[in-house]
């Protein structure tokens, strides 16, 4: 129901789902992040300069292994925690760098 003025109307709203791409493109904007998937997870590609992801350090090659304490392994599972999460900030990941593993929170 929407009240226009004094004007009661009704409305129906039809919710789709996000586009595959969406969360790719927020991951990127909000955090500074391009990420790939490999035979191992998922592995940051590229850090955006004066990202977020940038202040912290993190570095192509860093591993994305957790987001808010669940495990990604891929970019199906990467997208579907960033829409579980979409506007929550921040959010804490954990990150693999060689043999020693982070928690880092972004933004």
């Amino acid at each position: 129901r929407l009240l226009r003025g004094e004007e009661e109307l009704d409305m129906q709203v039809l919710l789709a789902e996000l586009p595959w791409d969406y969360a790719i493109n927020y991951f990127k904007d909000v955090f500074g992040l391009v990420v790939t998937e490999d035979m191992q997870g998922i592995v940051i590609e590229k850090v955006l300069p004066n990202s977020a992801a940038a202040r912290i350090e993190l570095r192509p090659g860093d591993r994305l292994v957790e987001i808010e304490g669940s495990r990604i392994d891929s970019l199906q599972s990467l997208v579907a925690k960033i829409e579980d999460n979409l506007g929550r900030l921040p959010l804490r990941f954990a990150v693999y760098r060689g043999n020693r593993g982070y928690l880092v929170e972004l933004p």
